[in-house]
């Protein structure tokens, strides 16, 4: 259960993203991604959301960062990322991140995680990527 003074952190994965004017739709949720052939070039879609946060004026801005890595190497380079310091006046009680990963480099089968700090407080998701037929590299 979260801290009651905490942000709260959530994080989901889909196809894709449908956009209506400022709002947004999370195209076909998944948890798994299907390839045929690894290692691959894919494209998905994450949606985070973040609430229970007191809203600050420009004096004390909120920091949101985002990184999509291999669970099984961690340490690396992330695949992806974001990183902003300057998050002010946030309109409603969620602040929503629409992230279009497109065309990202997997090197391999296996867990995958987006990881979510927004003001110190962290939250990890997984996903997966499954393929058919692994290809020799070099």
């Amino acid at each position: 259960m979260p801290n009651i003074n905490e942000p709260v952190i959530n994080i989901s994965f889909g196809e894709g993203l449908n956009a209506f004017g400022n709002q947004s739709m999370l195209i076909n949720p998944i948890v798994s991604i299907h390839t045929k052939y690894s290692p691959s070039v894919l494209s998905f879609a994450v949606v985070i959301v973040v609430s229970n946060f007191k809203n600050t004026d420009s004096s004390s801005p909120h920091s949101l960062h985002a990184k999509l890595y291999s669970a099984k190497n961690e340490e690396d380079s992330p695949l992806q990322f974001i990183n902003n310091d300057q998050i002010n006046n946030i309109p409603s009680s969620n602040l929503r991140l629409n992230w279009n990963l497109n065309n990202i480099d997997f090197k391999e089968p296996g867990e995958y995680i987006v990881e979510c700090t927004f003001d110190g407080t962290t939250k990890k998701e997984s996903f997966f990527i499954e393929a058919d037929n692994i290809l020799k590299q070099d």
